[in-house]
């Protein structure tokens, strides 16, 4: 009886799905990059679309006094989409998260 080696194939199929699999996650990260864009807060209230404004990152947000400077977040035809967002925003903004990493902090002005 003739020994049968299937080492070279089933090394061929292992290559194809870390190949695929690995193009599949590259191509997902970078489709969820290209969608992110930075909202400006230019509003009262963190879960209201309306309050944000495309304006780019301003100089002085930077993770100091924790007031509500800008979130990143996908452009939902002119607007944020919170959906992401929504369990870490709060209205009054006494219980906003800022360590998901998608909400930005700067300078209390009130």
């Amino acid at each position: 009886m003739k020994k049968i080696n299937f080492t070279l194939p089933m090394l061929a199929v292992l290559f194809g799905l870390v190949a695929l699999v690995g193009t599949a996650a590259t191509d997902r990260i970078q489709t969820q990059n290209q969608t992110d864009v930075f909202w400006t807060f230019t509003g009262t209230d963190p879960t209201d679309p309306g309050d944000y404004s495309q304006e780019g990152i301003p100089s002085d947000c930077q993770d100091h006094d924790l007031a509500l400077c800008g979130i990143s977040a996908p452009d939902d035809g002119g607007q944020p989409d919170l959906s992401e967002l929504e369990a870490d925003l709060d209205p009054d903004q006494s219980q906003i998260d800022y360590t998901n990493g998608k909400i930005y902090a700067g300078p209390r002005t009130q």
